[in-house]
């Protein structure tokens, strides 16, 4: 079971709503955005071993802690995500929450929460062994071993990727990024205004990198795909067969928004100018770097 004492300072610190408890009604709105792909409103996870019926006084510490689990994962595992912002989505949304006791920034659990139901995952022996199983490096290894059975250019550049994050080694393999592709779509369209791409960048002012929400329809620039696919893992094992959906995936998603960026700049003649210009050199630089994913693609 985890030592949920230890761990209260750095839980309030890094994820407040897990203590979001009292039923104290608010009358502003938490902040919250939906998920690029969002779960059903009736989602039900996978392996669920009970449900939790909340109430005044719960919050997700308390009920992790009932049921020996670690609360980031209990979140994980309800969610599919651990970013605040989504998880606030999530709880109004699928759990029916309606108060808060922090001035309104996140979501509380109460008994007026309907349906006000959070899922519990296996045993702590269970979630011991999924800890185990999704270890950085043996999920490393499983992926490298799937993307060996990957043909043609799509084989060789995921090879690539995961070559770039074996050799930055592990943790900063999860901190290895690109960006959203449905926000550079929007951002390098011709027709896209200018006080629109301001907005979208409101979380760097504007300055490279580009990081924090590119805004409610989009979600956050930054992709960091090895911390993703590592916590998807830790909640729910994924198979052989999900790891070579999920590469994939992710060599589709980058590819497709590169070739949007270099078809941008070949409508453009090579003369575009302005935000867009900066951002197609901006990119250009990142790819020249050999331990950034982007660097795959400008060489096939």
């Amino acid at each position: 079971m985890p030592n949920i004492g230890k761990r209260s300072v750095w839980l309030r610190r890094e994820f407040p709503f897990y203590y979001a408890g009292s039923s104290l009604r608010n009358k502003s709105m938490p902040i919250e955005r939906a998920p690029r792909d969002p779960l059903p409103v009736d989602f039900v996870p996978q392996g669920a071993a009970t449900t939790h019926r909340i109430r005044d006084g719960d919050n997700w510490a308390s009920v992790a802690g009932k049921f020996s689990v670690d609360a980031k994962k209990l979140i994980f595992f309800n969610f599919k995500t651990n970013h605040p912002d989504e998880v606030n989505w999530y709880l109004r949304r699928n759990v029916g929450c309606n108060v808060s006791n922090d001035g309104g920034l996140n979501w509380a659990f109460s008994s007026s929460a309907d349906p006000g139901i959070v899922y519990i995952p296996p045993s702590v022996i269970d979630m011991e062994e999924i800890v185990v199983e999704g270890d950085t490096q043996t999920l490393m290894e499983r992926l490298k071993k799937v993307a060996k059975t990957l043909t043609g250019n799509e084989g060789t550049r995921v090879r690539e990727l995961l070559d770039i994050a074996t050799r930055v080694g592990s943790p900063a393999d999860e901190q290895l990024w690109y960006y959203n592709g449905g926000a550079v779509f929007k951002y390098i369209q011709l027709r896209t205004e200018n006080s629109e791409r301001k907005e979208m960048t409101t979380a760097t002012n504007g300055s490279f990198p580009f990081d924090g929400d590119a805004g409610a329809n989009f979600g956050r620039w930054k992709i960091t795909p090895f911390q993703d696919v590592r916590e998807l893992n830790a909640a729910n094992r994924q198979s052989d067969s999900d790891l070579r959906t999920w590469l994939l995936f992710l060599d589709g998603q980058i590819q497709t928004s590169w070739l949007d960026m270099v078809r941008i700049h070949d409508v453009g003649g090579g003369t575009t100018e302005g935000l867009v210009a900066e951002f197609l050199d901006h990119v250009t630089e990142l790819a020249k770097g050999q331990d950034h994913l982007y660097f795959v693609y400008q060489r096939h």
